[in-house]
């Protein structure tokens, strides 16, 4: 096959044979995690080398590059369509995306915008928030063991509460807690 790197070639089917019906390698083995950061390294040389793409940053298949020129990044995008092609990666249609940074973007689950001051404004993205709501109700559901959701929480929000831009949204979160799990304290210990 086109663009697969020598002998590596066998693992890689292999990794995506294993997922079974849906496409790409599976996340939960560290081969797979290495597979997703080392695969794509020749898009990573045409982006940074081929077109000398000065603000390109990618970490497994979240993937962000800046150009003052829209024509430069639409023929980019060419490029790099044709490279995933020769790969065989697939780029998600709703997330490869053209668009002025005043919109804002989200990049490994962090919403960056700019302020009408001109200063970059970080941001948990939403769905951080909403995926933890999701995971409380469930173990209340499902009578989780205590010691598993105080721990799980307090490293949760051990993570989020360096973001103040968060803080409101974690105050949300935190009085989630209190009202499915009243007796529960995340500060003990």
């Amino acid at each position: 096959m086109a663009g697969r790197i020598g002998d590596a070639e066998p693992l890689f089917d292999y990794l995506i044979d294993a997922n079974g019906e849906q496409a790409g390698v599976g996340i939960g083995a560290q081969i797979s995690q290495n597979a997703g950061i080392w695969y794509p390294t020749r898009l990573d040389t045409y982006v940074k080398v081929v077109r000398s793409m000065k603000y390109y940053d990618r970490y497994m298949d979240d993937t962000v590059t800046l150009h003052h020129d829209r024509a430069v990044l639409e023929d980019l995008l060419e490029g790099i369509r044709a490279q995933c092609d020769e790969l065989e990666l697939v780029l998600n249609p709703k997330k490869t995306l053209i668009i002025p940074l005043t919109q804002g973007i989200t990049f490994l689950k962090m919403r960056y915008r700019f302020a009408g001051n001109g200063r970059l404004l970080m941001r948990l993205d939403n769905g951080t928030f909403k995926r933890e709501r999701r995971k409380l109700r469930k173990w209340k559901a499902r009578g989780m063991a205590r010691e598993i959701v105080e721990d799980s929480y307090r490293a949760w929000r051990g993570t989020v509460i360096r973001y103040p831009s968060s803080h409101d949204r974690l105050m949300r979160t935190d009085a989630l807690f209190r009202e499915l799990f009243p007796d529960y304290d995340w500060r003990r210990k």
